[in-house]
């Protein structure tokens, strides 16, 4: 069982990466072979973009652009988040207070310091999982940028 998550989180990955580097013009530095390696994957894991717990402060706003859904994610204390959007509207939940245990590539295997990152899915404390993210969004208060990430298809 064990193995099978692992091999997975490493086909999960590889997908994931050769997706985003191949685009980003750096497929030279990827094998294209039978797959990738893990030192490959840990060699290239700081230039994914992904939005940490520690990138955010209090009242930060996360838009979250998903395959089949948007969630509004406003930063109310540690680690707490009132969630709008997705399944929450569909069940007439919204607004909800929630935590975000981390993320995931769909499989046991979790990210837990990641709220959000293109490609990998969002897993709450109330066990729901998001569809695969597309785009993030940080809206600031008292900040005339915001901060994104590139769309993934």
């Amino acid at each position: 069982m064990v193995l099978f998550n692992l091999r997975n989180l490493f086909r999960q990955t590889s997908l994931l990466l050769r997706r985003y580097f191949v685009r980003s013009g750096t497929q030279t530095s990827l094998p294209t072979t039978h797959g990738i390696s893990l030192n490959a994957i840990l060699q290239h894991l700081p230039r994914f973009r992904r939005i940490q717990r520690t990138d955010l402060c209090f009242a930060d706003r996360v838009v979250v652009y998903t395959q089949n859904s948007r969630y509004d994610l406003i930063v109310v204390g540690d680690g707490e988040y009132m969630v709008t959007g997705g399944w929450f509207d569909r069940e007439s939940l919204s607004p909800h207070r929630v935590r975000i245990n981390g993320c995931t590539w769909g499989g046991s295997m979790i990210w837990k310091e990641t709220v959000a990152a293109p490609g990998m899915c969002i897993e709450f404390d109330n066990r729901v999982i998001t569809s695969p993210v597309r785009r993030v969004l940080i809206c600031r208060p008292n900040s005339p940028s915001t901060l994104g990430s590139q769309r993934m298809a």
